[in-house]
């Protein structure tokens, strides 16, 4: 999360991107298998529960987005996406 904030007030895609490989790392820590991070994700669904799959798909797409640079972020959609972070951190 900080290494995404860093880029916070010039690469708001580099942000998101960061996001992204903050989820592959939780990902991982909690056991998920699987080559692609989709998969990896939905076969935590046994363990994490839908919630915190929805957020963990939701932060993964984001990323997606500044990784491919499909549209410019906002800066609110950056911060609200942290928080989502921090939500999913915590549970």
């Amino acid at each position: 999360m900080i290494k995404s904030f860093n880029h916070f007030w010039y690469d708001l895609d580099a942000c998101a991107n960061k996001i992204r490989q903050a989820v592959e790392l939780i990902v991982v820590d909690r056991g998920g298998v699987g080559y692609v991070l989709d998969h990896q994700i939905k076969s935590l669904s046994k363990t994490l529960g839908e919630g915190l799959i929805n957020k963990l798909l939701a932060l993964k797409w984001i990323g997606n987005d500044g990784s491919h640079a499909h549209r410019p972020f906002e800066k609110d959609e950056i911060l609200n996406s942290y928080n989502l972070l921090v939500d999913v951190l915590n549970q």
